[in-house]
């Protein structure tokens, strides 16, 4: 018979830097875990946690202090467990729940947002009876990628790390995102390709998966009937092309130059791919998840505004005449845009007094 249980996960985490507000989301609360030094035998025996290497990763030097984060959450489940159960056995059990399912949308989540590496190389989880009774545990343990935030340069990290903390608090829906995850298989699978851009070493690597990303949410083939050759039945389009012009047009490029710069990234990529001699550096890989991290939040903007999960619809109005017209649409993508608090407010302030003016003369 089932029972009532407690669940609790611990989640190292690597690529956030501790900032002064608190922080939760969907149930995970942020803490700050202070490192004793004089204490850390006892913490090694305690918890296995601080056995890994992958700590030296996730922490930090605060006030002469040695702290590191952890996404924290306890949630009700409903389980049966039999008395002479192996702990093994439970542990299984757990996983057949999809337990690890939240924390990894929670990556997806945050990387999407800040538009940095933040993963969780440990992640603890625990069951407990509901008098908080040690039942078992588990440890998953994942690749750690060094955080992308570390710079050379001591003002590039310190501009990284105050974005990161203004989109952190940014106020995308969290529970909106993943539902147009979870019933939109384009957008899933270019959501998967973008983070997976950052669990690579090798920029080139992470660059190609970028494109990838975008292809597979803005190629032609994904939402239009193509026509095919007579003579060889091959399908008929050029997949640069209509990525790059899609790319420009949802994010707005009035001036094309958008549009060109992903033209030449394909290119860059074709070169690579078929063994052409071709540089591409961290900052084209960094550029271009700007890009794909803004035609990511575009695309899901208009399913939120369309109230739509379905791929042709969100394809349609963007690619609809008065689309780049739509304050809406032109307000949030400005909002996207790396430009200063006091410059966005200005331009979105500037597109609201123009919608009103074009509305009015048009009555």
């Amino acid at each position: 018979m089932e029972k009532q249980y407690k669940l609790k996960y611990e989640l190292l985490v690597a690529g956030l830097y501790p900032f002064k507000e608190e922080y939760s989301l969907n149930g995970y609360i942020l803490k700050k875990n202070i490192i004793d030094e004089s204490k850390i035998e006892n913490y090694i025996n305690d918890n296995l946690i601080f056995l890994s290497p992958l700590i030296g990763f996730c922490s930090y030097n605060i006030e002469k202090k040695s702290v590191y984060l952890t996404f924290e959450k306890e949630e009700i489940i409903n389980l049966n467990i039999e008395d002479n159960e192996t702990k093994d056995k439970i542990a299984e059990k757990l996983y057949s729940l999809n337990i690890l399912k939240g924390p990894d949308d929670l990556e997806k989540y945050l990387t999407l947002n800040v538009n940095n590496s933040i993963m969780f190389p440990i992640k603890v989880i625990r069951l407990f009876d509901m008098n908080d009774n040690l039942i078992t545990y588990s440890f998953n343990f994942s690749k750690l990628n060094v955080p992308s935030l570390i710079s050379h340069d001591i003002n590039t990290t310190h501009e990284k790390i105050d974005r990161q903390n203004f989109r952190l608090n940014s106020g995308f829906l969290y529970t909106s995102l993943t539902e147009l995850k979870n019933n939109n298989s384009f957008f899933d699978r270019a959501l998967s390709l973008y983070y997976s851009s950052f669990s690579v070493n090798d920029e080139k690597v992470g660059f190609i998966l970028l494109i990838s990303s975008l292809e597979t949410l803005l190629n032609i083939s994904t939402y239009a009937k193509v026509k095919s050759c007579k003579e060889c039945s091959q399908k008929m389009y050029k997949i640069s092309d209509t990525v790059s012009s899609n790319v420009g047009t949802i994010l707005m490029d009035k001036e094309h130059s958008i549009k060109k710069l992903i033209k030449n990234y394909y290119i860059k990529r074709s070169k690579y791919l078929h063994g052409s001699k071709v540089e591409i550096t961290n900052n084209d890989d960094q550029e271009l998840q700007e890009y794909v991290r803004k035609v990511l939040l575009m695309y899901w903007y208009i399913s939120t505004c369309r109230k739509t999960f379905n791929h042709k619809e969100i394809i349609n109005e963007f690619q609809s005449k008065n689309y780049s017209t739509k304050f809406e649409y032109c307000s949030f993508l400005t909002s996207l845009n790396n430009t200063s608090f006091k410059e966005k407010q200005n331009e979105i302030l500037s597109q609201f007094f123009n919608s009103l003016i074009a509305t009015n003369n048009s009555k």
